[in-house]
C-alpha cells in the first residue's frame, strides 16, 4: 500500500483522488493551505498545511511518500482565464521537495488543451481553448519544468479533457493528443486513471490524454 501525498487534495478531482485510494486502503496526506477544507474525512487522512513560499512546508509534505500527486486548479471557469503561475510556481517547489529527499514518482495535471489537437471539437479549439489560454501557459510552463527535471524525477503529465462531474464511463488515452472523441472527462475517471498508474506504471514519462468517445 503506498504513501500518497496530494497537493490540492480539497479540489473535486482531489476529493476523487482521496476516497478512491481510501478505498483501496492506501495511506493519503492532503496538502493544502486551509485545512479545514478536508474536515469532511476526519482521522482518514493526515493533513498537511503548505504554501509555496515556505519550502519547510513542502518538505513536511512531500517526507515519507512513496508517490507526489499535484491536483492543483485555478477554480472555475472565469477563474482559470485569468493570468496565473500557480502551476509552475507549484511544480519547482515540489520536485526541489521530492529531489531532496531522493522522491521519483509524481503525477500532475495538466490539460488536454495545453497542446493544439487539430482532432478537438471545433467549440474547444475556436472558443475554449482561446478563452482559456492563460492557464494553458503556465501549463505549458509545469510541463517544461518536469520534462527537463533530473532523471531521478519519474512524472506522468496527466492531461483531462473539459473537467465534468459524472459517473465512471469508458474513456480514451492516447499520448499527448487525443485526435478524437468529445473532449469532456469526468473527475472520478481521472483519478481511476491514475490510481490504475500508480499501481502499473504504464505512463512513465508520457502525456496521457483522457477523454470519452
Amino acid at each position: 500500500m503506498p504513501n500518497v501525498v496530494i497537493f490540492g487534495a480539497n479540489g473535486l478531482t482531489g476529493q476523487q483522488l482521496i476516497t478512491q485510494m481510501l478505498a483501496k486502503g492506501w495511506s493519503v496526506t492532503g496538502a493544502v493551505r486551509r485545512p479545514e477544507t478536508l474536515e469532511a474525512f476526519g482521522s482518514q487522512i493526515t493533513v498537511k498545511q503548505i504554501a509555496f513560499n515556505n519550502d519547510d512546508s513542502i518538505r513536511s509534505a512531500v517526507s515519507g511518500q512513496d508517490v507526489v500527486v499535484s491536483a492543483l486548479g485555478s477554480g472555475g471557469l472565469r477563474e482559470s482565464a485569468r493570468p496565473t503561475n500557480l502551476y509552475s510556481t507549484s511544480i519547482k517547489a515540489i520536485t526541489n521537495a521530492m529531489l531532496e529527499q531522493r522522491i521519483s514518482r509524481v503525477y500532475t495535471i495538466s490539460s488536454g488543451g495545453v497542446e493544439y489537437d487539430a482532432g478537438a471539437p471545433w467549440y474547444f479549439r475556436a472558443l475554449l481553448r482561446p478563452y482559456l489560454i492563460n492557464n494553458y501557459l503556465d501549463m505549458m510552463k509545469m510541463e517544461t519544468i518536469l520534462e527537463e527535471s533530473p532523471s531521478l524525477i519519474e512524472w506522468t503529465i496527466v492531461r483531462p479533457t473539459y473537467l465534468l462531474d459524472g459517473p465512471s464511463r469508458q474513456y480514451l488515452v492516447s499520448d499527448r493528443t487525443l485526435g478524437t472523441g468529445s473532449f469532456k472527462i469526468h473527475r472520478v475517471d481521472v483519478a481511476a486513471f491514475i490510481i490504475q498508474d500508480i499501481e502499473r506504471g504504464e505512463w512513465i514519462r508520457k502525456h496521457p490524454v483522457l477523454g470519452y468517445p
